[in-house]
């Protein structure tokens, strides 16, 4: 439960212990070997699959393609994901849907789910397949290390710089607050200064550092590259792959998980106690009762 607006900490704390007894039925069991729900999938350097889905509603072809950059608490690898972020979501959208025209729906996204850092690569398209796009979007990714190489210095600090003032910038609502806070919860690390964090490490990156980062995470054949693909076919259409990409493709889901390995739970950033008065303890210094 996450309670954000114009509640104080005692009025929080007892909605939470309202909520615990009305939602508490007793004690529940984990199966037998079954990893935390919220922990994910750590793919191994070298990945690369594809899982295949059938949208029996919508008549466009999807395709999201994700790389696993690593585990979210590693800060410097995440300033790294943040100012690639900055510097291609304009000309991935250029390229693919203003340019090539492949789709309307064309989006680069950093998202984090479970406890993995991924860059997203998204795209709707009423005419081309995801097998196609899967290559459109590789060969995009392929050009990465020639964009930031003839990037002029000066370009390169200010996009930079662009980066870490917008990591200033604060949440426009109580929805993106409330996402902000919910990541820091759900990660279980309660680290809720994660973005002033980035900020010094994003200005230590150079030129160099981020063209190795491609080389290393990003481009096709990088030894690091962890490259997860969902292709989303109509219904009606049949969905076929060959050769490599056979391979490559996933049928059962459950059981690929069965056999994967997971993050593990983060180290806490933050020493929280909840007692049954109403201060909460923060690396032992207590916090009394104020807005929150």
């Amino acid at each position: 439960m996450i309670a954000i607006g114009n509640i104080d900490l005692d009025e929080a704390l007892r909605l939470a212990s309202d909520f615990k007894k009305t939602a508490s039925h007793g004690d529940t069991v984990k199966a037998s070997g079954e990893p935390p729900w919220d922990s994910g999938v750590e793919f191994d350097d070298g990945t690369d699959i594809i899982y295949p889905i059938t949208d029996i509603i919508d008549q466009n072809y999807a395709i999201q393609v994700n790389l696993q950059i690593g585990s979210r608490q590693d800060l410097k690898l995440r300033s790294f994901v943040c100012l690639f972020h900055h510097l291609f979501k304009s000309p991935f959208m250029s390229e693919l849907r203003t340019k090539q025209q492949i789709g309307y729906y064309v989006c680069l996204n950093v998202d984090m789910h479970s406890l993995g850092v991924y860059i997203s690569f998204s795209i709707q398209s009423p005419h081309t397949d995801p097998r196609e796009m899967d290559r459109l979007i590789d060969a995009f990714i392929a050009n990465s290390v020639e964009y930031v190489k003839s990037m002029s210095d000066s370009d390169f600090n200010r996009h930079r710089e662009e980066r870490s003032k917008a990591n200033l910038s604060k949440p426009l609502n109580l929805s993106e607050e409330l996402r902000y806070h919910r990541i820091a919860i759900q990660a279980r690390t309660y680290n809720f200064t994660t973005a002033t964090q980035l900020i010094p490490l994003i200005n230590s990156i150079t030129k160099d550092d981020f063209m190795t980062f491609l080389k290393l995470y990003i481009v096709p054949g990088a030894i690091k590259r962890r490259k997860a693909s969902v292709h989303v076919w109509p219904s009606g259409k049949s969905i076929t792959y060959i050769d490599l990409e056979q391979e490559k493709t996933i049928k059962h889901m459950n059981e690929y998980r069965s056999r994967a390995k997971y993050f593990k739970l983060m180290v806490p950033e933050l020493e929280v106690e909840i007692p049954t008065s109403t201060n909460i303890v923060f690396r032992g210094v207590n916090s009394s009762t104020s807005n929150h």
